[in-house]
């Protein structure tokens, strides 16, 4: 098998219609309810188990990007032409200090990745005829709405029918866990090795299983975090924290803010937008 294989000899494949990970598991920008900032916009029905969302413009200068378990490609006009920005998923918050109002971007859940063709380093390089595709058909003219539907139909053509069952087995455990379990369960599960497992996680998300499932922790504690009952010492026990300041670090180490402080700041956009705060 060649190097870049991604798919160990004795995996099983499935085909993609049983994919249902988007159903269980919703992952929140660190602006959950800033819905005059930036608009996201559902995917049509085929493509939702594989990508989050369509987003765009945002108008802030300076924004809190956190791990949000997805990978995003961001695409600009420059002239007569467009610039695009690939962004993998990513483990650690940053600063972003951009105010780009004419932009548009499609974000993929982690897991769809392989189903794209697409390894974890996510890259132009793995979308070679994007650039040419968009600007044939006319990208810097249409509306929003006419280049999500540009997008739907180049993702729909690259949709692949067959991944990795040990990866999605992974997966699914994960998910289910919350991101609460050793990669040595992890690879127990998936039926390989501790060393297949994290060679196939990283080919295809660009995270091993742990930083993985780190991810998925911290995600699972800032959504529910947001609701009205929110206790955080039961989540001590329901995450598998050791307690309650292990939490709080550990919040505090992916969101780059104290929980409190995030919680507040998320709630007082919800305010003074004078909306229901909802999460999707």
């Amino acid at each position: 098998m060649p190097d870049g294989a991604i798919c160990p000899a004795f995996c099983v494949v499935r085909a993609m219609p049983a994919l249902d990970f988007h159903r269980g598991f919703f992952p929140l920008t660190a602006h959950p309810f800033d819905r005059e900032d930036c608009r996201e916009v559902p995917p049509c029905k085929a493509l939702r188990p594989y990508v989050r969302c369509f987003w765009g413009p945002v108008a802030r200068k300076y924004g809190l990007v956190v791990p949000d378990a997805c990978a995003d490609i961001i695409i600009l006009p420059e002239g007569q032409g467009i610039r695009m920005h690939f962004c993998p998923v990513d483990n650690a918050p940053y600063i972003s200090h951009s105010e780009m109002q004419d932009m548009f971007a499609v974000r993929f859940y982690f897991w769809a990745l392989p189903y794209f063709q697409i390894s974890g380093a996510f890259d132009e390089e793995s979308f070679p005829d994007l650039r040419g595709y968009l600007l044939r058909e006319g990208y810097l003219d249409k509306t929003f709405e006419q280049r999500q539907a540009l997008m739907e139909a180049y993702l729909l053509r690259r949709l692949e029918q067959r991944v990795s069952g040990d990866l999605l087995d992974g997966i699914d455990l994960l998910l289910r866990s919350h991101g609460r379990l050793p990669v040595q369960e992890v690879a127990a599960h998936m039926a390989v090795s501790t060393r297949t497992a994290e060679r196939l996680f990283r080919r295809c998300t660009g995270l091993s299983p742990k930083e993985t499932a780190a991810v998925i922790r911290y995600q699972t504690l800032w959504r529910r975090s947001l609701q009205p009952c929110f206790d955080p010492m039961e989540q001590v026990e329901a995450l598998g924290y050791c307690d309650q300041a292990h939490l709080l670090n550990n919040f505090r180490k992916f969101h780059g803010l104290p929980l409190r402080e995030a919680v507040e700041k998320a709630r007082s956009v919800a305010f003074l937008q004078d909306g229901e705060p909802r999460v999707w």
